[in-house]
């Protein structure tokens, strides 16, 4: 629990930081080119900073013999991610500002699922070991 709160304090501030600064940053180091990329990173920095934080617990059910919940978890956040690709497949007015951002917010939704998931079991190993 520790380690996940340290990564959601440290992810939550990058993301602060890449959204006001992340677009300048791109002018800075690669030219007023670069700007749309600027503004393209700065909208999917939701996705990345939610990434960060899912990562580095990603394998714990894995390793605490939870092969059916990762499985369970993987075909779920799979289904969930080509229902929103999908979905915006059909609506071609869908600006890429707007698609990155949702992006963003379903991989969060997906994500604090996976990680009430794994509270879960390393509280069940927890009081096992305690026990």
């Amino acid at each position: 629990r520790a380690l996940v709160a340290f990564l959601i304090v440290m992810s939550s501030l990058f993301a602060i930081f890449c959204w006001f600064f992340i677009p300048t940053i791109f002018y800075f180091f690669f030219g007023e080119e670069w700007t749309v990329a600027g503004n393209l990173a700065k909208y999917s920095i939701f996705y990345v900073a939610v990434v960060l934080v899912a990562s580095p617990v990603n394998m714990l059910l894995i390793v605490s013999g939870k092969q059916w919940q990762q499985l369970i978890w993987e075909i779920f956040r799979f289904v969930l991610m080509a229902g929103f690709f999908l979905t915006l497949n059909l609506y071609v007015d869908f600006s890429l500002e707007n698609a990155l951002i949702s992006l963003g917010a379903v991989s969060g939704f997906c994500y604090l699922i996976f990680l009430i998931a794994v509270d879960k079991v390393m509280a069940e190993i927890d009081q096992a070991y305690s026990n």
